[in-house]
């Protein structure tokens, strides 16, 4: 699965986003995290691209 995490490009949003990357760790097996992608003109916004599988398994039901 891929996930694209957007967020304001300040220390503070920078803050935020290394706290989202640990909660969705703690969920997720994160297999690629990409570069930060700053937003297009002059947006505040940036981008981070996760690639994730889920860490618990699949029910052998």
């Amino acid at each position: 699965m891929k996930i694209r995490l957007t967020f304001v490009d300040t220390e503070e949003g920078n803050s935020e986003l290394g706290n989202a990357l640990n909660k969705i760790s703690d969920i997720f097996t994160v297999i690629q995290t990409s570069k930060v992608y700053k937003g297009r003109g002059n947006s505040k916004y940036s981008n981070v691209y996760l690639e994730i599988e889920n860490k618990v398994p699949k029910s052998t039901k």
